[in-house]
C-alpha cells in the first residue's frame, strides 16, 4: 500500500496545500499544484505544536513591524524560523 492509503486525517491549509496525518502520526504537507511534499515524523511535529503559542507571538510581533527572529531545531532535519522580514512560519525538513 502507498503512504496515502494510511491517511487518518487530512486538513486544507490554503490554496492547494494540505496536511495529512497517517496512522503513525507522521505528518505530510502536500502542495497539489507543484506536487511537492514535506514529511515530518510525529516527534518533530509534536515539538513544533508544543511551541505554537511562542510561534504565534513571534508572527504577531513580526506583523507589527517589531524586530524579531525565532529559530528552532526539532531534531533530525526539522527546522522552523520566523523573522521580521517575512512575517510567516518557515517550516523545513
Amino acid at each position: 500500500m502507498a503512504y496515502f492509503d494510511y491517511i487518518q486525517k487530512s486538513t486544507h491549509l490554503c490554496n492547494d496545500r494540505y496536511v495529512n496525518v497517517n496512522q503513525e502520526l507522521d505528518v505530510v504537507i502536500l502542495d497539489k499544484e507543484s506536487r511537492k511534499i514535506a514529511f515530518f515524523s510525529g516527534t518533530c511535529w509534536v515539538h513544533f505544536a508544543m511551541e505554537m503559542n511562542d510561534i504565534d507571538a513571534a508572527v504577531q510581533q513580526a506583523r507589527d513591524g517589531k524586530p524579531m527572529s525565532l529559530k528552532q531545531h526539532y531534531g533530525g532535519a526539522c527546522y522552523m524560523s520566523v523573522d521580521d522580514r517575512v512575517p510567516c512560519v518557515d517550516l523545513r525538513r
